[in-house]
Parts: C-alpha cells; sequence; structure tokens
C-alpha cells in the first residue's frame, strides 16, 4: 500500500549571518526577487556556482590567526577559550537539503550530523568575555540587505578589528556574506525547472510505493515525525534522486538564480577579496 508522505512544519528556517552575534537580520528589497518571482539567468554564466563558492570559502590563514586571537583574549578575561570546531557553510547546504546517495542512505539513512563554529560553542555560555555585553556599545555592519551586530568589548568583535582591519569588514566576510547568498540559493527551489524535477522524482518515488510531496519533506517526516533515520525510504529517496539526477539539475537551477545576482552585486562582493587578503596579511601579526 502506497504510505502518503504530509508534513506540516515550515522547513526553511532562516541561516543566522553571525554566530555569537548580538543580532542578525535582513533588511527587505536589495537583492531580491518580487514575491513568487524568481530572477533566474536563462543560460547560467560560467563559473556562477564556483564563485558563490568562493565568497563563502574562508581564508583558512585569517581565520586561524583570530582564532588564536579570541583563544588569547578569552584567557586573558580568567575564562576558558572556546574549542575550534568549524562547521563547514558551503553554496549546497544553504540550499537546506541535505544531499543524498545510495550508499550513505543505506549505512545512516537521513541521520546527518551537524557541528558548531568556535563562535557558536561560545556563545552557548562558556565564555562571556566572548560575546562582551552591551555596557561597551555595539558595532553594526551591513551587507546586500542583511545586517548584523557585536558587542565592541566582546573578544568577537576585537578579533575581527585585529585580522580584518575593522570589525565591520570582519563580520561581513565571516558570516553576513552567508546571509546575503542565502536568499538567492534557497529561491533556486521556486523555479519552474525545479518543480518538474521534483515532480520527475515523486513520480518515480511512487513506483517504489511512497507517495511522497519533495524530498524535504519526506526527510522532515522521518527525523521530525517518526524521530528514526528510515534507511528503508531514504534509500528510495537515493534512487530515485539519482535516477532524475537531482544534485546535479539543483545545481543548474541554483546557478541560475546566482548569475543575475552576482551580475548585479558585483563590486561589493569584488571587495570581500580585499578584505579577505588583508586579512591575510595581519595574520602574522598575531601570535
Amino acid at each position: 500500500m502506497a504510505r502518503k508522505t504530509r508534513a506540516a512544519a515550515v522547513l526553511m528556517a532562516a541561516l543566522v549571518a553571525l554566530a555569537g552575534c548580538g543580532q542578525a537580520s535582513s533588511d527587505s528589497g536589495s537583492g531580491q526577487s518580487e514575491p513568487g518571482k524568481v530572477n533566474r539567468a536563462a543560460t547560467p554564466a560560467p563559473q556562477a556556482y564556483e564563485k558563490a563558492e568562493a565568497l563563502l570559502k574562508p581564508n583558512e590563514t585569517a581565520e586561524a590567526a583570530r582564532h588564536r586571537f579570541i583563544a588569547a583574549c578569552v584567557r586573558e578575561a580568567g575564562e576558558v577559550a572556546p574549542p575550534v570546531n568549524e562547521r563547514s557553510v558551503s553554496v549546497r547546504s544553504l540550499a537546506q537539503l541535505t544531499p543524498l546517495t545510495v550508499d550513505g542512505a543505506r549505512s545512516a539513512g537521513y541521520a546527518k550530523k551537524q557541528g558548531l563554529s568556535a563562535e557558536s560553542a561560545a556563545a552557548g555560555g562558556q565564555a562571556p568575555s566572548f560575546r562582551g555585553d552591551e555596557s561597551g556599545g555595539t558595532v553594526s555592519a551591513r551587507l546586500l540587505g542583511g545586517r548584523g551586530s557585536v558587542f565592541k568589548n566582546g573578544c568577537l568583535a576585537k578579533s575581527y578589528e585585529a585580522v580584518y582591519g575593522s570589525v565591520e569588514d570582519g563580520m561581513r566576510v565571516t558570516g553576513l556574506i552567508e546571509n546575503a547568498l542565502l536568499q538567492p540559493v534557497q529561491s533556486a527551489r521556486d523555479t519552474q525547472q525545479y518543480r518538474k524535477l521534483v515532480e520527475e522524482w515523486a513520480v518515480c518515488m511512487k513506483g517504489k510505493g511512497i507517495n511522497a510531496e519533495s524530498p524535504d519533506l519526506l526527510e522532515h517526516e522521518a527525523l521530525n515525525v517518526r524521530k528514526s533515520p528510515d534507511k528503508e525510504t531514504a534509500v528510495k529517496d537515493a534512487e530515485c534522486r539519482g535516477q532524475v539526477k537531482f544534485e546535479e539539475r539543483l545545481k543548474v537551477e541554483i546557478a541560475a538564480v546566482l548569475t543575475p545576482f552576482l551580475e548585479e552585486h558585483e563590486k561589493e562582493l569584488a571587495a570581500l577579496g580585499e578584505i579577505k587578503r588583508r586579512g591575510e596579511q595581519n595574520a602574522a601579526k598575531i601570535k
């Protein structure tokens, strides 16, 4: 008997742009399409996907220096330095639909591991000096409609300034860029082409005895309703994704939506590269 998958929960949770920051939000309008309308290029620009990946990729030298600075700053305050446990952010992860392979499904089903960044771990209460407090005031930064703020007297804010030259620039290259890319990447799942892809996947799943609306709803039901990795369903899901070339076609849709976004904001985004280079140069000064 076919099983009908239903889920009432909203799956698209907003990504917190800056781990450990006082606040983060997004202004309406900048870099966003009208509701219900996706700004999609008919032909994706070559390397659009890869360019976005490069924007998200941190400068490892600069970030290593920043973590050294944070550790020393927190210890100086008489507190325990936070562990460095970086989460990995990619263009694909911003789509908020977990990739699935047949081998992975057979091994773990829908189960997935999630890591916390050093900022997130410290924000959980390990070191008050990491975030600081309102007595020193706040610093705010913006990037393409997204904005965030940190306390001036916290080790986090001080690390941004020490490595990247200013708190604002540090926020832009380590967190706000994620928020800026989140909307266009997720809007790739609103295109007609993506809806057709999901329809083809659903037909395949029906042939395997499962009536499902979409892969994310299927995963949501397993993990949040049945509280199970559900290896059997996950394997069928992975097989159908492979049959319709789900990952390849999703990547094309993401690139198609990123193309006009990257072109529109080319100047602002290019400036992030210079900030990262500055951070790498300043890293040598931090022991």
